[in-house]
């Protein structure tokens, strides 16, 4: 297990390849040629993420906010794009997440070309407003029984697997997307999943909480994947399938926090949530409590519902 984790740990992962987006260190950025094109200033911002060693989400993510930022504005000097548009397209952004991720994007970018500037305190006051904006409601508790039933009920093996996955490892919907076969680790005392770039770019070790399923299951399902294939859908897929079955692929993870909640029913307060956010991959208590363990699930004719978890309070 030792030797897997070291195998894969962040300084020897070096480089990312999947079917529509390469990163690869490179030695040094060309910034000496002429008559440059909007793709030749996003290329080269690529390049500088990559020397700084920002993560590959991070990345990703960037660069798909810039590229949606820059919809419909060409320019050969970053001092022609006009924010204004940038601004309008900020505020038909949906939820404080995407205004972020711009918010980073449009910061480095500066960073990397003096000739463009961008009024911060706008997004700032958007990011603000996006923040202050309910966007999620929790009226309903989560039926998990009724959750499985449909989990069972599902007739692609690949998603029913990815699923159960989920709830059992509490992954992000993201980082089930991107796992290969030699993320699955099957020790002596259970199932392991290896993420290589979690939130942050933090690699970690999950336990599963429930594997008796996929343990049987894995080993043949991962036959007919090579080594450094991704062995599920993307995230769009996985997230519009579970939400024409009645539930989010984030359900999946809140309930997985509250089962790991009730398996730490016999430690102390710092000790149980030290393990919650080490399986959510999460740094802040208060993030746990509010995001996670404030949310209602109904474990009624499960076999947790006897199990109980402390009060955990958000401070």
């Amino acid at each position: 297990m030792l030797d897997f984790f070291k195998r894969n740990s962040k300084t020897e992962i070096g480089v990312e390849n999947t079917a529509n987006f390469q990163i690869e260190k490179k030695d040094h950025v060309n910034m000496n040629f002429e008559n440059k094109s909007k793709k030749d200033y996003l290329d080269e911002f690529k390049l500088r993420l990559q020397n700084e060693n920002v993560c590959y989400n991070t990345i990703k993510t960037s660069l798909y906010e810039l590229n949606k930022a820059f919809y419909g504005i060409e320019f050969s000097n970053p001092s022609e794009i006009d924010f204004n548009k940038i601004d309008t397209h900020i505020k038909d952004l949906k939820g404080k997440s995407r205004v972020a991720n711009l918010k980073f994007a449009l910061r480095k970018f500066t960073e990397f070309n003096k000739d463009f500037e961008f009024d911060e305190v706008a997004v700032d006051l958007e990011l603000w407003k996006k923040s202050n904006r309910r966007v999620t409601r929790f009226d309903k508790p989560l039926d998990l029984l009724k959750t499985l039933r449909k989990l069972s009920a599902i007739q692609n093996q690949s998603l029913k697997i990815a699923y159960k996955l989920m709830l059992s490892s509490a992954l992000r919907v993201s980082e089930i997307a991107a796992l290969k076969k030699e993320n699955i680790v099957f020790n002596d005392d259970g199932l392991y999943v290896f993420v290589e770039h979690g939130k942050g770019g933090c690699p970690r070790l999950v336990k599963l909480n429930d594997s008796k399923y996929l343990s049987e299951v894995l080993p043949e399902y991962l036959k007919y994947f090579e080594d450094n294939e991704n062995i599920f859908y993307s995230n769009r897929h996985m997230q519009q399938n579970s939400k024409d079955l009645g539930f989010t692929c984030h359900d999946l993870r809140r309930a997985s926090a509250q089962i790991v909640a009730k398996d730490c029913n016999s430690l102390n307060d710092i000790e149980a949530i030290d393990e919650i956010k080490k399986h959510l991959g999460h740094s802040k208590k208060s993030t746990v409590y509010k995001k996670y363990l404030s949310r209602q699930v109904n474990f009624d004719n499960t076999k947790w519902k006897d199990k109980k978890h402390k009060n955990y309070r958000s401070n």
